[in-house]
């Protein structure tokens, strides 16, 4: 009957491919406990676009100022009440990767989805602004209705960005 090889005898590439199917396979034999990756409650909630309210919907027969501010107030509002679920799931988040800092990351993430809704009245706003002062002059006046409501809705995401550095600091 025939001997197995000694190692000595194989190739270094079969040695290496040996040695690094043993190390895979017992990379796999751990014994610590780790968290389940099967979806959580809060990973299954149905994320629903930010809802305009009525008055949008008759704002965007106006122009488009009206329409901008509407959508900005009600991105806002989006905004405003998933504030407090993220700031309790934050204040109870436990040691990084554990549920409770899983469940106050997702409302982050949601928070953030929410600013998003307003980020996107926000580009398309400054893209008609830079176009209208392109169109009338780069050295006139901006309109005041155009600088007034700009103003507005830029305040508007500067605070929203200030609170989500407040709350990405309290999560890290």
């Amino acid at each position: 009957m025939a001997s197995p090889p000694r190692i000595d005898s194989l190739s270094p590439a079969t040695r290496f491919a040996l040695i690094a199917g043993l190390v895979l396979a017992l990379g796999a034999c751990s014994t610590r406990s780790y968290p389940s990756l099967a979806r959580r409650a809060g990973e299954n909630l149905q994320m629903e676009e930010g809802k305009a309210p009525a008055a949008a919907a008759d704002a965007s027969a106006a122009t488009p100022l009206a329409t901008w501010l509407a959508k900005a107030r009600a991105a806002q509002e989006g905004f405003a009440q998933a504030l407090p679920r993220t700031q309790a799931l934050l204040s109870k988040a436990g040691p990084r990767g554990g549920e409770s800092w899983s469940q106050a990351n997702l409302a982050l993430a949601d928070l953030e989805r929410q600013r998003g809704a307003l980020g996107e009245v926000v580009a398309d706003m400054e893209q008609t602004y830079a176009q209208d002062r392109l169109d009338h002059g780069v050295q006139g006046p901006a309109r005041p209705e155009w600088a007034k409501l700009r103003a507005e809705i830029l305040n508007i995401a500067a605070e929203q960005d200030r609170q989500l550095a407040d709350l990405r600091a309290k999560l890290l």
